[in-house]
């Protein structure tokens, strides 16, 4: 059985493909929720290839943003088996018997307004040798200012936890620039002991070309939030700016970042 997840309407709803029985605990919590006759069930709007099966696995989220699977899960019913990330700014995780907690509450440094708005905790990606969460974000300052930041979030190693056990702020080079509706930081990835991330160009379109901004740009950092030295542009003047950090540059809008075989894309 393999799995593609999505999120609907506060449900995070799974592509199966089954080529077995599916685990007793996705039996038990996955059911479809029956519809009166002659309502409306958003199973209609979707049709699938033979042998798939479509099922809410959880639910009760607002306005999920991001979706994290832990790599090797542990066995037991209370290991966490994914986490979810909230645009305003609660990280949520899901363990093997589906019970959903709440990992971490206000990520944001100053809390969204309730009613929406194209910014907010957007990236999500797992250290899972260290235990560590890390979580990128978008927020107003005191100014009235978008700015980009991450947080990372201590955990268990391997396993992971249900509750997030300490955090630290990285504003570094962030701090300075304008971030902007959508065009703000957003999808991370971990490589081994790289941690890459993704950074909108703002509200100015030339800032992706700015070699002295993060803006428009994917950063490559060590989990500790260092620049790594054979960056490309990485100069030895002692401190840590945004030049150090940058992998690649010129993007508009990265809206996912993945690995495969090795390189990132």
């Amino acid at each position: 059985m393999s799995l593609r997840p999505f999120h609907l309407a506060g449900l995070i709803v799974l592509f199966m493909l089954v080529t077995g029985s599916p685990p007793p605990a996705a039996t038990e919590a996955t059911e479809a929720p029956k519809t009166a006759e002659g309502a409306f069930d958003w199973r209609d709007d979707w049709a699938l290839a033979d042998g798939f099966a479509m099922v809410i696995d959880s639910g009760g989220y607002q306005m999920p943003s991001d979706i994290a699977f832990v790599p090797n899960p542990g066995s037991a019913p209370t290991d966490p088996l994914y986490f979810v990330l909230e645009l305003k700014g609660t990280l949520k995780v899901v363990t093997n018997d589906r019970t959903v907690h709440s990992f971490a509450t206000d990520i944001l440094p100053i809390a969204a307004k309730e009613e929406f708005q194209a910014f907010g905790a957007a990236g999500l990606c797992l250290d899972q040798k260290r235990g560590a969460v890390y979580v990128t974000f978008a927020y107003l300052d005191e100014t009235l200012t978008y700015r980009n930041g991450m947080a990372r979030f201590a955990s268990k190693p391997q396993i992971f936890g249900t509750k997030a056990l300490g955090r630290t702020d990285f504003h570094g080079p962030f701090a300075q620039e304008r971030s902007h509706t959508s065009h703000q930081i957003g999808p991370c990835l971990m490589r081994g002991d790289e941690l890459f991330v993704a950074v909108g160009y703002g509200i100015d379109r030339s800032q992706s070309q700015n070699l002295n901004s993060t803006l428009g740009s994917v950063l490559r950092m060590t989990p500790d939030f260092k620049p790594f030295s054979d960056n490309p542009f990485h100069t030895d003047d002692k401190a840590d700016t945004a030049i150090d950090y940058i992998w690649t540059y010129g993007h508009r809008n990265v809206f996912g970042l993945k690995q495969v075989e090795g390189r990132i894309f």
